[in-house]
């Protein structure tokens, strides 16, 4: 069994796409070496930080836990923005986002933030693009506000409960006043090596590229904020899907899906698969071998599941 010790250090990892740097720094010394790269837009609570590019119809893409905007700016972001208007935010308490409500652990908290500050730029009818614990926000903006979207893609998308929980050290961190102490011990033994070691168990069997883990600001992810907002979204993430799952067949729009057969972070069988046949317009892309991140090693794929829901919905895409 594991000790106390060894959950908290696995506390800190995250199960996202953003990672861990070797190193505490002070919140100003990280925006110095991180600085914002977007705009901030007030929401009734706080601001949401957020990077446009590109024009034509809308497109909304959410980070995974632990993650920040950055990441779907590595690939993603950029070959969308060719064609579409594309958003891509912090979800509240990452990144440069204010931590939102109190009950802002909640995929439907998060999704109704995002949604008040993507309105307010005037954008309708966005498709919603969600990879991983983002999958899971993707899919409560749909169940919240279907007919103010053309449509969801989940990438490797956290959507269903799954037996067990995510760990000791999680709770943990979760829990009031003990969670900071042990988030600050935790904080104080991570190394480089293990944040690395820790990019290549999130991309495998892939290798990550050269330069993802510097391009997505991995000191970010250990802001002791950020690893407390972690360990609340997935502490009480099974729970919320349970809630939100049944409700899925309600959802009318279309519903793009894309995972990879040899995903370990979030398996393909309890969380895609289902939504494909629960969904009533979905398609599902099985990508053979690819690990938990589609949109860095198969952009291609998830454009052409995005591309997909925009000719479903009757969007008008550019060739």
């Amino acid at each position: 069994m594991m000790s106390r010790r060894q959950a908290l250090r696995m506390m800190a990892l995250g199960t996202g796409s953003a990672l861990l740097s070797g190193c505490a720094s002070s919140s100003q010394s990280l925006r110095d070496r991180y600085p914002p790269q977007g705009r901030f837009v007030p929401t009734s609570h706080g601001q949401i930080h957020l990077l446009e590019q590109g024009e034509g119809p809308a497109v909304v893409l959410i980070h995974g836990a632990s993650g920040n905007l950055r990441d779907a700016t590595f690939r993603l972001m950029p070959m969308l923005a060719r064609r579409y208007r594309v958003i891509a935010v912090d979800r509240p308490g990452f990144g440069y986002s204010d931590p939102g409500p109190d009950d802002r652990y909640r995929p439907l908290a998060q999704a109704a933030m995002l949604r008040e500050a993507v309105s307010s730029l005037g954008v309708r009818k966005p498709i919603v693009v969600g990879h991983s614990y983002g999958g899971a926000v993707a899919m409560a903006w749909g169940l919240q506000a279907q007919d103010e979207i053309s449509g969801v893609v989940s990438l490797s998308g956290a959507t269903y409960p799954w037996d067990g929980g995510v760990g000791l050290g999680y709770e943990i961190a979760a829990t009031p006043v003990i969670g900071d102490v042990a988030i600050a011990i935790v904080r104080l033994g991570l190394t480089e090596s293990v944040a690395r070691d820790f990019i290549d168990r999130i991309f495998a069997p892939q290798n990550a590229p050269s330069g993802y883990a510097d391009h997505v600001a991995i000191g970010l992810a250990l802001r002791a904020e950020t690893i407390k907002a972690n360990a609340q979204d997935l502490t009480h993430l099974n729970d919320e899907l349970a809630t939100m799952a049944p409700r899925y067949g309600e959802i009318h729009t279309p519903v793009g899906i894309v995972h990879g057969t040899a995903d370990t972070t979030v398996a393909l069988s309890i969380h895609s698969e289902k939504l494909a046949k629960d969904v009533q317009k979905s398609r599902l892309i099985r990508l053979d071998g690819v690990g938990h991140m589609p949109h860095i090693v198969a952009p291609e794929a998830c454009v052409e599941a995005i591309d997909w829901v925009a000719a479903q919905s009757g969007r008008n895409v550019a060739d």
